[in-house]
């Protein structure tokens, strides 16, 4: 009959030895997901920027074509609110048209990714029409119009503030923790 010889010392690893290892690959693991985390973070706001830019270069376009701002009843405008979705209409060259038309020709000043979930590009609705643009936090981006067209805009995000210089308009969004005036605003100014 054979016997198993016994396992000789220094062969295999400890508990401790185990325990060290897993904790170490633990925190390696974590500094990972951290450093995802903010590098997610940075490309929501580049996304976020990226479609200010593309908003705010629009509106001057259609500046330069028509020599005027479209016309609305109020400075401050939300890409999810009916004139919200009339100005997109107006700047995609979409608008009905007729003698009101503010966009005649319709020139499309406007063309954006389309997004999904109610994030992160222009969202539709079941009948083809735009529902809003929204921002990678699923938040509405706001506009805000130089109506009088003296060349400056009130800071929206901080009152008081020096306004905004030069501009035919300001687009803001309100970041990730849905509240203005805070550090994860992200804004054209």
């Amino acid at each position: 009959m054979k016997t198993r010889p016994s396992p000789r010392p220094g062969h295999g690893f400890t508990l401790i030895e185990l325990l060290v290892v897993i904790s170490i690959i633990a925190v390696l693991a974590a500094l990972a997901l951290t450093g995802a985390n903010m590098a997610m973070t940075r490309a929501k706001v580049l996304a976020a920027k990226t479609d200010e830019s593309a908003i705010q270069r629009a509106i001057d376009a259609y500046v330069a074509e028509y020599a005027k701002l479209p016309a609305f009843s109020r400075d401050e405008i939300d890409t999810a609110s009916a004139e919200g979705r009339e100005l997109i209409s107006i700047l995609q060259g979409t608008e009905k048209s007729g003698s009101g038309a503010q966009n005649p020709r319709r020139v499309v000043f406007l063309s954006m990714r389309e997004g999904k979930a109610n994030a992160n590009g222009m969202i539709y609705d079941k009948s083809g029409e735009v529902a809003g643009i929204y921002d990678p936090w699923g938040n509405p981006f706001h506009i805000v119009l130089d109506t009088d067209q003296d060349g400056e805009i009130p800071d929206p995000l901080h009152n008081g503030n020096a306004p905004i210089r030069h501009q035919n308009s300001a687009v803001y969004t309100v970041g990730y923790d849905k509240k203005p005036d805070t550090q994860d605003d992200v804004k054209t100014w």
